[in-house]
């Protein structure tokens, strides 16, 4: 069997000798192998290597990206350990601000970074930056007090890190969705055992940061040897591509979700967000997008899964308009769950999109998440603005239905 032979101008040629072993004709050399293929012929091709490399690579991302994760939206959803708990999306408004405006910021900086160095792109520069930002934001935040400044620096720091974890998803593992839906996942489920740690969730977040931190590096060092990632793409995916439909669907969730979540803080309504479980909420919607992109079903694409949830939040709305605050906590959950569910699928759309199209992810992820952030930042001053004309009198129900159905039955 001939096969190129990136080690030398010959052919290597191979045939079974003696079980895991090979003859290469360029050198005479008899080396072992180990990997027989289906027809019991060895190959030692530079291609087989690099597929074996990138699927160790994988066990490292899932742990460092799910470790920065968890520790990261434990921080969030408690500003930092200035609430005890949240309501959704909400939890100090001051905090919340500042931190999705930030990381809008954030990502049209590094998105212009990343267009104008491409594979010069400091990343571990970058993450080792942000990581030191979290980490601070973790034993600094509770002490001083500033929500300002503890969002500010999470926008910042979070956004960075998100970037350079889908640049590395996308260039080092072998299946991107996969991998990137594993890591939510495990997230998911430490974050849980983080809200539960009696002794103090930070410390806890600032040794998983640590853990993180040192996975980002192990893998930015082993991209320097072989298989390591070729010449970047362009920015931008194909329109064929579905990509910006299913952008829109997730913006459009978020903002809806997030808007609503805001509008009923400090009112009657209150209880639709504050009497559900967060933890809970966002282990089933994980378990539901795992379960569809593990499973290669049809309904992983955002659009399609959107198509799915919007009967449901459909009648959410509309049972708020007609019972308030008398359906309690199904409504959050339902809200919550679906956003979730759809974020998950989203992501692993994107990478894997980034990755069959060999797009530049410094300048490509920044658009998803800018973007997500932007409706994040729209449905928080959405939320606001109505919250103050319901307590001028308006009804609230009302509000909550009309800035919620008409956004999501247009798209």
């Amino acid at each position: 069997v001939f096969r190129p032979c990136s080690a030398a101008p010959h052919f290597l040629v191979v045939f079974r000798k003696r079980p895991g072993e090979i003859c290469c004709r360029c050198n005479a050399l008899r080396f072992t192998a180990g990997w027989p293929n289906r027809y019991g012929i060895i190959g030692a091709t530079k291609e087989g290597r690099v597929r074996r490399l990138r699927q160790q690579w994988d066990i490292v991302f899932v742990a460092g990206y799910g470790l920065y994760k968890a520790a990261g939206s434990s921080g969030y959803l408690t500003a930092f350990g200035m609430v005890g708990g949240s309501a959704g999306f909400v939890s100090v408004d001051g905090f919340m601000i500042a931190s999705t405006l930030c990381a809008v910021l954030t990502c049209l900086l590094l998105g212009l970074l990343g267009l104008r160095l491409r594979e010069r792109f400091p990343r571990r520069g970058v993450a080792l930056g942000a990581y030191g930002l979290l980490m601070a934001d973790f034993a600094l935040a509770a002490v001083m007090g500033q929500p300002w400044l503890a969002g500010a620096l999470h926008g910042m720091a979070s956004t960075a890190l998100s970037v350079v974890w889908f640049a590395l998803c996308v260039q080092k593992t072998s299946r991107p969705a996969v991998a990137v839906v594993s890591a939510l996942l495990l997230s998911v489920v430490l974050q849980a055992v983080v809200a539960q740690a009696d002794w103090g969730s930070a410390p806890l977040s600032v040794g998983l940061l640590a853990l993180s931190a040192c996975c980002l590096l192990g893998l930015c060092g082993l991209g320097r040897g072989e298989g390591a990632e070729g010449s970047l793409g362009g920015m931008w995916p194909r329109s064929e591509s579905g990509f910006w439909p299913a952008l829109l669907c997730l913006v459009v969730c978020v903002f809806v979700v997030s808007a609503s979540n805001v509008t009923v803080m400090g009112s009657s309504l209150e209880p639709l967000f504050v009497g559900m479980d967060m933890q809970t909420t966002n282990m089933v919607g994980a378990l539901v997008a795992a379960v569809l992109v593990f499973c290669g079903s049809s309904i992983r694409h955002p659009v399609k899964a959107y198509t799915y949830v919007l009967p449901f939040l459909f009648a959410m709305f509309s049972l708020i308009a007609i019972f308030g605050e008398g359906i309690g906590a199904v409504a959050g959950s339902v809200m919550v769950g679906s956003y979730e569910a759809i974020a998950f699928l989203f992501a692993a759309f994107s990478v894997g999109l980034a990755f069959q199209e060999k797009l530049n992810p410094y300048a490509f992820s920044p658009v998803c998440f800018g973007a997500s952030n932007g409706a994040l930042l729209l449905g928080l001053m959405v939320g606001a603005a109505l919250g103050m004309l319901g307590n001028r009198g308006l009804p609230l129900p009302v509000l909550v239905t009309l800035v919620s159905l008409y956004p999501l039955g247009l798209v």
